[in-house]
């Protein structure tokens, strides 16, 4: 079956320092970074939108590469857009380390900027080796180029230190899948798993809860620990109107089949159809992408 998809970071001491209340000057330019934050990335999202529409819909040459223009300046700025929030919402959190109203906030949205920097440049770097292999296999270059590799160490940090600091906030749950997924990124699956089982742990109604089980039960899957994904993927359908229901059950199939559960393995198997076609009879034309399978 296919799969649905270590350097370690040390998890921050624990503040000990006195809380700090905002002065009012301070709480106007927090309130105004969050504020421009959420419109530029809004805005930036909205406009390559339109723009990708269009370039689809129109396909002279001359238009498109109007398109493409104006895609990278957009994107250079957003860059420009992300490094000066970056500066802002650092200096904020070094003024105010653990105002328990705004800090948690300023360190969850830092953590994401991290997120998109550690992203582009991993993309970048990607260009850039694609480029080198090009050449390499050309007889231009001597040495093979290594491909790059994720490097989430600043995202993982501050999630790390939410955690820590924070674990009553409302937004911990989102901490705890979005440190699993940045520690799997890197490649550090077993360290991943450890924030998936807290997550579902700790917080059963989380929106996060079906999507944790169902990266527990890939983990174990790709691992051959086929009776513990099983377990994993069970706890999947607790909840039919996930986005992963299918998916779980149609995993459960091959981890069955996998273990010569052959008559476990069909009813599963049938039991995707059956799914599919339930879906396609409340208004869902595609059903499930997996019926094919």
């Amino acid at each position: 079956g296919r799969t649905i998809t270590t350097r370690q970071v040390p998890t921050p001491p624990h503040w000990t320092g006195d809380f700090t209340n905002l002065s009012p000057e301070d709480f106007q330019e927090y309130a105004q970074m969050v504020e421009e934050f959420a419109a530029g990335a809004a805005e930036f999202r909205q406009e390559i939108s339109e723009l990708v529409q269009a370039q689809y819909k129109e396909r002279r040459s001359r238009l498109r590469d109007e398109y493409e223009l104006r895609i990278q300046q957009l994107e250079k700025e957003e860059a420009e857009r992300r490094i000066s929030a970056i500066a802002r919402f650092e200096s904020f959190l070094a003024k105010y380390p653990r105002d328990p109203s705004y800090s948690p906030d300023a360190i969850f949205r830092l953590a994401e900027l991290y997120f998109e920097q550690a992203s582009e440049d991993y993309a970048s770097a990607l260009r850039s080796y694609d480029a080198d292999v090009v050449a390499y296999e050309a007889g231009e270059l001597k040495i093979e180029p290594v491909q790059p590799e994720h490097h989430y160490e600043k995202t993982i940090a501050l999630y790390q230190r939410m955690i820590t600091e924070f674990s009553d906030h409302r937004l911990i749950d989102g901490a705890y899948y979005l440190l699993g997924y940045c520690l799997n990124e890197q490649g550090e699956e077993d360290q991943a798993i450890v924030q998936f089982l807290e997550l579902t742990r700790r917080f059963p109604q989380s929106r996060y809860f079906s999507e944790a089980w169902m990266r527990v039960g890939e983990y174990y899957f790709d691992s051959d620990k086929l009776p513990e994904s099983l377990s994993a993927y069970l706890h999947v359908l607790d909840d039919k109107n996930s986005n992963y229901y299918d998916k779980a059950l149609y995993k459960l199939g091959w981890a069955h089949y996998r273990l010569n559960q052959y008559e476990d393995a069909v009813k599963r198997f049938l039991q995707v159809l059956d799914y599919s076609q339930q879906k396609r009879a409340e208004g869902n034309a595609d059903g499930s992408d997996l019926e094919t399978e």
